[in-house]
């Protein structure tokens, strides 16, 4: 998500994401980290934050 110059919030999707992986690394951080529950995923800062870095990864690829 960005603002645009009308403080607008765009979302802007890099062109190479696929929902898939998103998808993939979240049950795979469900699974592995929060031991196949979701109540201790939606409050572990390790689900989080692996999310977090994939899409990060996602968007410096993108602007390269």
């Amino acid at each position: 998500m960005r603002q645009d110059a009308a403080k607008t919030w765009v979302l802007q999707k890099p062109k190479m994401f696929l929902d898939t992986e998103l998808i993939e690394a979240a049950k795979q951080a469900y699974m592995e980290i929060a031991d196949h529950n979701p109540q201790t995923m939606g409050k572990s800062k390790a689900c989080y934050s692996t999310l977090v870095r994939i899409t990060a990864i996602y968007a410096r690829l993108a602007q390269a």
